[in-house]
């Protein structure tokens, strides 16, 4: 019997053959990377005739794989991948998310909110006059300051809205000045509120560097959710928000009242109005008159007062004034600082004419109707103005 001359090599290029599949089906199975996992995907064995994989006489030969696909498909793919996450599921799931919060607030504050009836409006400007009539040339009744909330009860004028206030004043204001969005004034909504009590204060784009949206006045009251530092990130009507900046301003819960203070914090508000300039019913810096700088010196000290001199001269506590017997002077160690003085009508002396605030001994800080300005007046000096004292109140 014949050896066989291959069978050495034969056996030899088995053992080889086995060890190279070993090791390639280990490498295989170790490719867990991206890439690796796009190639297991993607790719496929292309076979011609004649290159099958075949066994011969225990002879294993195998062809490589080839990729039967454009160079351009796997960049395509991931391009319209990264899109259909873009472009609709990264927004699906955040509409979702969305949706479920909306509702859940919705839920909790739809029982509780306000003014979320179309009977409510929001002051969008920085101060606004309120008429007596629904006519630009109407008395002003008073002031309304930014993001004040108003009740319309009538909407039949042209161009008007005859609304009344939280104090409970009735007049007429433009209705192109306020906005039916009331959310910037839903105390439900947030978690400070936010009193302006320096003379104004700027509400800013930006937290830094922004530019100005608003000047909001003393009395401005806004709403806020993030307190950073020495700075509020606050509500404003139309749905927008702003900046202004921690100094000048008083916060308390969304929810509370602002406390009373005392005298003395009253008196320095009062100051602040030194030398305004003179307006009729006016309450801000912009300009003011007595009865006006009352009120809203009252209020960011947390006493509500009347915003009309007439009401105001029932407020607080009555102070007893002594008179002089022989010049029928009246002393004035009974008076003190903040004390609201009020004096008769030289036209009919049943009714409050003037009014003034007790500034310092025998001193009032009043607006003359005949002045430009808000001064103060030297009582001992001004003896007809003095002899006409018809009462005094004392609110804190």
């Amino acid at each position: 019997m014949k050896s066989n001359p291959y069978k050495h090599k034969k056996y030899s290029f088995e053992i080889k053959e086995q060890k190279r599949l070993k090791s390639r089906r280990i490498r295989v199975q170790s490719d867990w990377s991206i890439s690796g996992f796009f190639k297991k995907i993607f790719s496929r064995k292309k076979t011609n005739p004649g290159e099958d994989i075949f066994h011969t006489r225990g002879i294993f030969l195998d062809t490589p794989h080839q990729k039967n696909r454009p160079a351009w498909l796997i960049p395509i793919l991931a391009i319209l991948g990264i899109s259909l996450v873009v472009f609709w599921v990264g927004p699906f799931v955040i509409n979702t998310i969305t949706k479920v919060f909306v509702q859940s607030t919705d839920n909790n504050t739809n029982t509780i909110l306000k003014f979320n009836t179309p009977d409510y409006a929001v002051v969008k400007d920085q101060i606004i006059d309120l008429f007596q009539e629904p006519d630009l040339k109407a008395m002003r009744k008073s002031q309304v300051l930014y993001n004040q909330v108003v009740k319309i009860i009538d909407r039949s004028t042209y161009g008007f809205y005859q609304v009344v206030l939280d104090d409970k004043t009735t007049g007429f204001i433009m209705s192109e000045d306020v906005t039916s969005d009331t959310k910037s004034i839903e105390p439900e909504l947030y978690k400070f509120k936010i009193v302006i009590i320096s003379k104004s204060k700027r509400i800013m784009t930006h937290s830094s560097n922004g530019s100005t949206i608003v000047e909001a006045l003393m009395g401005t009251v806004l709403y806020s959710n993030y307190q950073g530092d020495g700075i509020y990130k606050v509500s404003l009507p139309d749905n927008s928000q702003g900046w202004v900046s921690a100094n000048g301003v008083l916060k308390i819960e969304a929810n509370a009242e602002i406390q009373k203070s005392n005298v003395k914090s009253f008196y320095t508000t009062v100051l602040s109005f030194n030398d305004t300039t003179y307006i009729n019913q006016g309450m801000t810096q912009n300009g003011a008159s007595s009865e006006g700088i009352a009120y809203i010196a009252a209020k960011v000290n947390g006493v509500l007062i009347s915003r009309d001199k007439q009401e105001q001269s029932k407020a607080g506590q009555a102070v007893t004034l002594l008179y002089d017997e022989e010049t029928g002077m009246p002393k004035f160690d009974g008076l003190s600082d903040g004390d609201l003085v009020f004096f008769r009508s030289s036209m009919d002396p049943s009714i409050i004419g003037e009014m003034g605030i007790v500034v310092g001994y025998g001193q009032v800080l009043m607006s003359r109707n005949s002045k430009a300005s808000v001064k103060m007046v030297n009582l001992a000096s001004d003896t007809t103005l003095a002899k006409s004292i018809m009462t005094v109140r004392r609110i804190f």
